[in-house]
């Protein structure tokens, strides 16, 4: 599997690239935060949980027929069509296709697919370290959805009600706004003064991120049942609108800090952590609610935010040794301005 921010790589210079990952990440998001919602209230609803499966079959054929008119893009496909349209309008027949882009062989197909991505997970410093805590952070998502309701069933809200509160997530989502705006302005001050742009210049939010995280988990873990039973949810409500702004910084700058550092490596040095976040977000689900019925919420929340903590640190040194380690790579060092 391609992941798509290699393929957002090819599509978007630099710093447009901010707002397209920015975007894709913010729509996965929003689709975890709304997507389980909304199937608790159709499968409690009269039309019963089969029409959660009758719905997404539905979107799902909408999309296929939308697929209908998408137009191919792939540079080995077009090019021979344009010139032999070009030669049968012109008459000339001395251009000549670029074939590098052509479709690989299986030795091929392998190598840059299969064996490269696993290389660099366990080469590449950079891609190790982004990887565990890009994957950690965003299967932690699915853990929550789990954990969640739970907690503020614990309030005395229904299971309805209790699915609303991922509504925090998309107001925190807006929050990361002002800090895509000042990778945005930062990186047009490097080009307006021709100063060569690296990837460090657009990885600010993650820094921010880290310790905003780690002291929000610690105010949602004991600001909920049964510790804190006697407080309004809505004091817990506000530390998730700081969580899932900062899981949004750790999960598209990482990504964009790879895609950047690595542009037509991109696809390898992200497959990787795709692979481990698809683990993560897995498995994370399959004991979410366990670990919250039986620790409780403030333990299992304590359990989270400590490691964040310890991701604080490792923001620290990542901070400290990323562009000497990156520099050292053979991969890390091509750039597309």
């Amino acid at each position: 599997m391609i992941p798509g921010s290699g393929l957002i790589e090819d599509m978007w210079e630099i710093r447009p690239r901010i707002w397209a990952i920015d975007v894709w990440i913010k729509a996965s998001i929003i689709g975890i935060a709304v997507g389980p919602r909304l199937g608790t209230y159709i499968s409690s609803s009269a039309w019963h949980w089969p029409w959660v499966f009758y719905l997404g079959a539905i979107l799902l054929t909408v999309v296929c027929v939308l697929f209908l008119w998408t137009r191919e893009s792939r540079p080995n496909v077009v090019m021979p069509r344009q010139i032999a349209a070009a030669q049968k309008l012109t008459g000339f027949d001395g251009l000549v296709c670029d074939t590098s882009d052509a479709i690989p062989t299986f030795n091929t197909f392998a190598t840059t697919m299969l064996i490269r991505p696993v290389c660099f997970f366990f080469t590449e410093p950079v891609v190790f370290t982004v990887s565990v805590l890009s994957a950690t952070v965003f299967a932690s998502i699915y853990l929550l959805t789990d954990g969640l309701p739970v907690t503020y069933e614990e309030f005395g809200y229904t299971e309805r009600q209790s699915s609303l509160v991922f509504l925090a997530w998309v107001v925190g989502l807006t929050l990361t706004l002002p800090l895509r705006i000042l990778d945005w302005r930062i990186l047009s001050r490097h080009i307006q003064r021709q100063r060569i742009v690296i990837t460090e210049d657009k990885i600010t939010g993650f820094y921010v991120a880290a310790p905003v995280l780690a002291g929000a988990l610690w105010w949602w873990a004991w600001t909920v049942p049964p510790y804190a039973s006697d407080l309004s949810p809505f004091v817990s409500l506000g530390s998730l609108v700081l969580v899932e702004a900062c899981l949004n910084e750790f999960d598209g700058i990482l990504q964009g800090y790879l895609t950047d550092a690595y542009t037509m490596y991109a696809a390898s040095a992200n497959a990787p952590l795709a692979f481990l976040r698809g683990l993560l977000s897995g498995s994370f689900p399959i004991f979410g609610r366990q670990m919250f019925q039986g620790l409780g919420s403030n333990v299992s929340g304590s359990i989270l935010a400590s490691i964040a903590s310890i991701f604080c640190f490792t923001a620290l040194w990542f901070c400290q040794n990323n562009k000497g380690i990156r520099e050292s790579s053979s991969y890390a060092t091509h750039y597309k301005q």
